[in-house]
């Protein structure tokens, strides 16, 4: 999967969300946070927040 991140937008950029359609609320999201290089996989908790998942140990590359 290519992702192209917007140039001088926010540090942290979401890739993915998926939102529920009866509460309307963002369930699960993944981020990429351009100064770690890391994409972050986080889902809404029965608290109300949204707790990292995942964050697997990848090497992105910046393409042309």
């Amino acid at each position: 999967m290519d992702i192209y991140p917007y140039s001088g937008g926010p540090e942290t950029q979401t890739i993915l969300s998926v939102r529920d359609s009866i509460t309307n609320l963002i369930s699960f999201v993944a981020e990429y946070s351009d100064s770690t290089d890391q994409i972050t996989f986080k889902r809404l908790d029965s608290g109300g927040s949204m707790d990292a998942v995942a964050t697997p140990n990848l090497t992105l590359t910046k393409g042309i």
